[in-house]
């Protein structure tokens, strides 16, 4: 079986997520996740990445995409934002960082 590649996720590490998402957006996750590494972890950003997997992997696996259908996914997706999406990614994210504190921090 042959490992994915992620080069999708280059960008988001390298930009902090800035071309995929609204600027009103951007900056409420920029300071969510400056806030998150003093109180909460220094993985925030990790933990944000694997929730915009989470939430598009449903598609990527359906529709069988390949690398460069990945990318272009990502690459716009800006221009595809729906009402709410980014409020669930972000509540599915602290969600997740719960989960994971609540299983192995105790």
């Amino acid at each position: 079986m042959q490992q994915p590649d992620f080069l999708f996720c280059s960008r988001w590490f390298l930009l902090a997520f800035k071309r995929e998402f609204s600027y009103k957006d951007i900056f409420r996750l920029w300071e969510t996740m400056w806030a998150a590494e003093g109180l909460v972890t220094k993985c925030f950003m990790e933990f944000f990445a694997l929730s915009l997997l989470r939430q598009y992997i449903p598609t990527i696996m359906h529709k069988k995409m390949d690398t460069f259908e990945i990318l272009n996914l990502f690459g716009e997706m800006e221009s595809r934002q729906h009402n709410g999406e980014f409020e669930l990614i972000l509540s599915r994210t602290l969600s997740l960082i719960t989960n994971v504190r609540q299983k192995f921090i105790k």
